[in-house]
């Protein structure tokens, strides 16, 4: 049995930034990647050729953290690379993110666009707001545990697969 959010989030998440008019995108994600993460990047991979014509460029981080997201960015921009939009898997990753952005003087979203995943509660709060795409982990955190508790009362009840449907939020961070 698995709960797993729908296909196409990495994919919808770099049409997001081609929209905002962004031509040299970047990938934030943490290290390692779960299956869900793997999808996510390999869908913005895939839809970067499609777009554009080349791959991206991976900025990793060592986990899914504020502090990881934060050191991988500033290491990113601290070596001369550059990008008008990116992608973090996950929105404690695009917070650390923000901080850096915001440390270098360049503005979300004229400089750097910034889309996330997960729209946490906390989305709205980011200076400027957070645009998402992805199923809320809140969804996918009740249907898991939802499943557990239909296999521990219900033994033998057969495995299933749920997929938690994409969700989109867009917002001022990629000029929505």
């Amino acid at each position: 049995s698995s709960v797993r959010s729908q296909p196409g989030s990495g994919a919808r998440a770099l049409e997001i930034l081609a929209q905002a008019r962004c031509k040299n995108v970047a990938l934030l994600r943490g290290n390692p990647m779960t299956q869900s993460t793997q999808r996510r990047v390999e869908a913005f991979a895939r839809a970067s050729i499609a777009t554009y014509g080349y791959p991206i460029r991976e900025i990793i981080a060592d986990t899914l953290s504020e502090e990881a997201g934060y050191r991988a960015m500033k290491a990113f921009l601290a070596k001369g690379a550059n990008c008008d939009g990116i992608y973090c898997v996950s929105d404690a990753l695009c917070m650390g993110a923000y901080l850096v952005i915001r440390e270098e003087g360049l503005r979300i979203p004229k400089d750097i666009a910034v889309v996330g995943v997960g729209d946490y509660d906390y989305a709205d709060y980011f200076s400027p707001p957070l645009s998402t795409v992805g199923a809320r982990h809140e969804l996918l955190a009740k249907k898991a545990a939802q499943m557990l508790l239909q296999h521990l009362f219900a033994p033998g009840s057969g495995a299933e697969e749920v997929l938690v449907p994409t969700r989109e939020v867009l917002r001022s961070s990629t000029g929505s």
